[in-house]
């Protein structure tokens, strides 16, 4: 038998294939800032592992901080999505299926906010001058996030607690299109997908992997009480946030370097 809560993940993800489908549409692009020597449209011509890890190498402080800083930061949001439900149910006696229905709509109006301003103010540094923006903003959202979740776990009842969501799920979400776009600016054209992968790669393994799972661990062996939740979650996430707003602000300096040399490279290559 199929379970009502089954059959939604049905409802979800059809669309999501129909939607795939029209990638198949899409033309691939003219490829830009493709070092001389190299066919700009040639699939041939695709870097070897070798020299993507030697890219890497080279720059290894821009992609340390970028892929670390957003992977723990990833690491609260997944930690914090996993534990949220169980917060409200332990802390103020709500059915999941109650915190479902109001604090959906939170993550899907809010978050999708958080992202438009977080592009909004990446453009915004670009314009004058910062040419780490994309990068800056992950610092900018982890310092603006780490004071949020200090507050709705300790709020008197559930309702509170759901209004000082909001700029959690602002700035949870502000960052991860500049962080994206990140690694676009700093590697060559046809090196990107497979640093991107790499990225996304340490995203879920470091945010998904453990994030919820150190969550649990706090609650059991540093508090040994289920109902110690919330503090658990503002444990694990300031310090995750800490850390990443750390690495954000050591890679500023790289990550200019970085890409001020692989503009040099574009341009020579002209």
């Amino acid at each position: 038998a199929i379970f009502p809560w089954q059959k939604i993940f049905f409802v979800i993800g059809v669309p999501g294939l129909l939607i795939a489908a029209l990638m198949f549409t899409v033309r691939e692009p003219a490829r830009r800032g493709v070092p001389s020597g190299r066919d700009a449209n040639a699939g041939q011509t695709q870097y070897p592992l070798r020299e993507v890890f030697a890219y890497i190498r080279a720059n290894k402080m821009t992609f340390l901080c970028h892929n670390l800083g957003f992977a723990l930061f990833a690491l609260h949001n997944y930690a914090a999505n996993a534990w949220i439900p169980p917060f409200f149910t332990r802390t103020y006696g709500w059915e999941a299926s109650k915190v479902g229905i109001v604090y959906g709509p939170i993550i899907v109006v809010f978050g999708t906010i958080g992202i438009l301003l977080g592009g909004y103010l990446t453009d915004w540094l670009a314009k004058r001058g910062y040419a780490d923006a994309k990068l800056r903003t992950g610092l900018i959202a982890a310092l603006a996030l780490m004071p949020t979740i200090l507050l709705y776990p300790l709020m008197p009842n559930g309702e509170a607690a759901l209004l000082a969501l909001i700029p959690v799920n602002i700035f949870a979400s502000f960052a991860f299109g500049a962080a994206t776009a990140a690694i676009q600016e700093v590697t060559p054209n046809q090196m990107r997908a497979q640093i991107s992968a790499l990225y996304l790669f340490l995203i879920n393994l470091i945010g998904l992997g453990f994030g919820p799972t150190a969550v649990a661990l706090t609650t059991d062996f540093v508090f040994g009480d289920e109902n110690a939740v919330r503090y658990s979650l503002i444990i694990v996430g300031a310090i995750a946030l800490l850390l990443a707003a750390l690495l954000f602000w050591l890679g500023l300096k790289p990550y200019r370097r970085s890409l001020a040399n692989l503009q040099e490279q574009a341009a020579a290559s002209r």
